[in-house]
């Protein structure tokens, strides 16, 4: 408490939220409190607590608006002319990086799961639970996610296995078969009910995989209205390097899998530098194809998990 709000200019990513009153934010939480401390509306107890006037926090920039350089860097060419232009965010940089095909889907198996999809010329919004904004180069994007991802994974390795790596935890969950003996509900991370069932710990291993996987189809079918088999996925993420895991969601989902090759920083350089090309093509061996006799049980599997987490 007592320290000024930071002086640097804020963002406005000109996202669609889910509450017409909120600030059109990516991130909702964080920046929609902060927006109706600028605005004056709210807030101002909260302000008080922390010893900060509405006068310390910073003006916000929309996107598009030009911020010009005002210290010139030795380091960087032409600093003192330089010009600023607040442009997207992580997960449209993410995707740029790639290069999103028609009909594919980028998803992020990182702390939290995100599902990126290029939305077309129509501005949104699309869907009551997901986001939007404009696309780098043309046209708009739509995301959904979930704050369940790698979070969910490593609670339940530390608590299934504690000190155990990450690769020793895919390899026991590999090991299992899969069935109804045991499910993981990420939602319920850091509770005694994430688990339901009494298989042993490989399986609950398993099921940890499979219930962020069944979590990210809901994503998919419930959020962004995708149909199954309408589309195929490239996967980022420190999620996206588990062979084991591409080709469990590749059972799960009905569809073609890709590994993606690019990341956030380098999509950030291309949209800057506007000339920076895509990686190339990951090769057909980075490819997860469903496999028939999976499918069908999975379907059934989905529908149990779907059932035992009271989701209708």
């Amino acid at each position: 408490a007592g320290y000024p709000a930071p002086t640097t200019r804020t963002v406005r990513l000109a996202t669609e939220v889910r509450k017409p009153e909120a600030f059109r934010c990516f991130y909702r939480a964080e920046l929609s409190g902060e927006r109706a401390w600028v605005t004056r509306r709210q807030g101002s107890a909260d302000l008080a607590a922390c010893g900060v006037t509405a006068g310390q926090l910073p003006p916000l920039v929309d996107v598009g608006a030009s911020v010009p350089a005002r210290t010139p860097n030795p380091a960087l060419g032409r600093s003192d002319t330089l010009k600023i232009v607040f442009a997207g965010n992580d997960q449209t940089a993410n995707a740029v990086s790639v290069g999103p095909r028609p009909k594919e889907l980028i998803v992020t198996l990182g702390t939290a799961l995100v599902v990126y999809r290029r939305a077309g010329r129509k501005a949104g919004p699309y869907h009551a639970t997901g986001c939007w904004g404009p696309y780098s180069g043309g046209g708009y994007y739509e995301l959904a996610t979930r704050d369940e991802g790698c979070a969910a994974l490593d609670w339940a390795r530390e608590a299934l296995m504690p000190g155990a790596g990450i690769a020793r935890f895919m390899a026991a969950a590999e090991s299992a078969t899969a069935d109804a003996a045991a499910f993981f509900f990420p939602g319920r991370k850091g509770t005694k009910s994430a688990w339901a069932g009494a298989g042993d710990r490989a399986r609950r291993a398993r099921a940890v995989i499979e219930g962020i996987s069944f979590t990210l189809r809901g994503l998919i079918e419930d959020d962004l209205r995708a149909r199954p088999g309408s589309y195929s996925l490239r996967v980022q993420g420190g999620g996206s390097k588990s062979d084991f895991w591409l080709q469990l969601l590749a059972d799960i989902l009905a569809c073609d899998v890709r590994r993606g090759a690019g990341d956030t920083l380098l999509g950030a350089a291309m949209m800057a530098a506007g000339r920076v090309k895509p990686p190339a093509p990951a090769a057909a061996a980075a490819v997860f194809h469903p496999r028939p006799g999976a499918v069908p049980a999975y379907r059934a599997l989905y529908g149990a998990w779907k059932r035992a987490a009271g989701i209708t």
